[in-house]
Formats: C-alpha cells, structure tokens, sequence
C-alpha cells in the first residue's frame, strides 16, 4: 500500500514555553502509519507526548521514552540535536511483511475525535529564532483493495488492532524476588514488548487457567543479552543498560507471533539485585474487532 508523508499536521496550537501543553487536531478518515516531529527543543523537554481519541488516552509516551527506549532497542541510534526527526510509531517498521508492517497503524473512522498533544517541560534558553515544533504525518489510504470471487474490488479499513502502552511500578521492589502480578491479559491482547527498568538478574512466566499453570518460563538476563545480541545480528535489536528487555519475536510482523496473555492469572517473579521502584511498561496489541 503506498504511503504518503505529508504536512497534513503542520504546527501544534499553543505558545512554545516552559511548562506549555501544545495541541494539533487530527484529521479522521486517514490511516497513520507514524508521525515524524521536527523541533529544536531538547527531546527529553518533550515531557509526556500523547495520542488520544476523545477521553482515551490511545498512546502516552515521552520524547525520551522514544528516543532512548523505543528507537534505541530498534536498534535506531536518533539525535534530534543534529536535525533527527522524533518518530511516534504507529505501524511497526521492522515487520518482515507489509501486512505485518500496517497491523498497528492508526486507522481513524468517522465520529473519532483524534489529538496529538505534546506537554513540554522546563526549557533552557530559546536558541536565536525561537524554538519550534513541527509535525509531519507518514499516511496511507484508507481505502484497500481486495479480491473477491477473482475481481478486485475496493473497501474501507477499519480499525481492528490498537498499539497500546502499559505502565505499572513496583513501588517496594526488594533485593530478592519480587511478586508481579498486575501484567496485562485477555483473550484479545498480545504482547510485542517488556521493558523492565531496574538490575533484574532473572524473570519467572507463569500464565494460570482454573487455577493450573498452563505455561510456564523462565529467563535469565544473561540469557536474554545473548538473545538479544543474536537476533540483533539478524533484525537490529539491541540490549539498553538498566532494562531487562522481553522480546518474544523481535520483529512483530504478526499477532499469532506474539506472546499471548489469554489466562485467568498471571504471575511473574522478578528476581533483583538491588532494592527500589521495578517499571514495567508492556508494549502490546489489542484486538478491537
């Protein structure tokens, strides 16, 4: 399907400052593939960057997030300072497949009412000129075509899966094993991503049904470097200090690929080798249709 990158999006609304909430409608009836933002403001600045559809807060994230997590686990070394754009993804670039590529693109439907929103922290002093920020959309139509009884015909996508971010912090964690039991599930998710930030020397899977462990695993960090290191080779992932990072496919090209989470309970054990806050962020899909 071709794509189209496009200035549809232009120049939020809003006074660029310290402290300033910017905000740019987006237009319904287009399919978001990414959105590229060009600024000279320091990423980390870009405190908390959202996509919303009404009172839902569809993608949250941060500049930092994104450069430093995101992209940099993509194995995408970015620098906004020397003229990188900042990329909020929506369709997943590494897929081996078209298809796969477009599972989580941003399809927008009549009576949706999308906003980019961007909340800016402290600023240093603005550079000659000002500072600015700019938003570029990469889209793709929204109508596709497809075969039927050996014609091909034309119709219009529809929303099917969503990119969705989990956040959750064990407030307490303890040198030892710690508990987690809050990790995302249902029938109609699955997960293409765990960031675990903390020093994690191990993680213990357990996934229940009617109170039996239907599946099991264990992973330790050494093991997933090595993991990571192996696929890296291959797809261009990359380890990221801090985190203990769970790729079950390193590519995302299709649900059936992911890491399922259709159980009743689920508990993981973390073992860590120091005290304080574990976060986790779980990157996954959610099946809307």
């Amino acid at each position: 399907m071709s794509r189209t990158v496009t200035d549809l999006m232009q120049t939020p609304d809003g006074n660029i400052a310290s402290d300033a909430t910017l905000q740019l409608a987006m237009p319904n009836s287009v399919v978001y593939e990414n959105l590229y933002l060009d600024t000279n403001i320091p990423y980390d600045k870009l405190k908390t960057i959202s996509v919303m559809n009404g009172s839902d807060d569809y993608l949250v994230t941060s500049g930092k997030e994104i450069i430093d997590v995101f992209e940099k686990h993509r194995g995408r070394d970015l620098n906004p300072a020397t003229g990188d754009f900042i990329p909020v993804r929506f369709a997943d670039p590494d897929a081996n497949t078209l298809e796969g590529q477009e599972l989580c693109s941003l399809v927008t439907e009549a009576g949706d009412s999308w906003l980019f929103q961007v909340e800016l922290s402290t600023l240093p002093s603005a550079p000659s000129g000002g500072w600015y920020l700019r938003v570029w959309a990469e889209t793709s139509s929204i109508v596709k075509g497809f075969v039927q009884d050996g014609q091909v015909k034309a119709g219009q996508r529809r929303r099917m899966f969503e990119r969705r971010l989990d956040r959750k912090v064990l407030t307490a964690g303890v040198d030892g094993e710690n508990t987690f039991d809050k990790l995302i599930r249902g029938a109609d998710k699955n997960i293409r991503t765990i960031y675990i930030k903390g020093d994690i020397s191990q993680v213990t899977f357990e996934g229940k049904r009617n109170g039996n462990i239907a599946h099991r695993w264990k992973l330790s960090s050494k093991l997933n470097s090595f993991l990571q290191k192996i696929r890296g080779q291959k797809n261009g992932i990359a380890d990221i200090p801090g985190y203990l990072i769970i790729d079950p496919i390193a590519t995302g090209f299709a649900v059936r690929d992911m890491m399922p989470v259709a159980f009743e309970e689920i508990i993981m054990k973390l073992e860590s080798n120091a005290s304080g806050p574990i976060e986790i962020l779980t990157d996954y899909v959610r099946r809307v249709k």
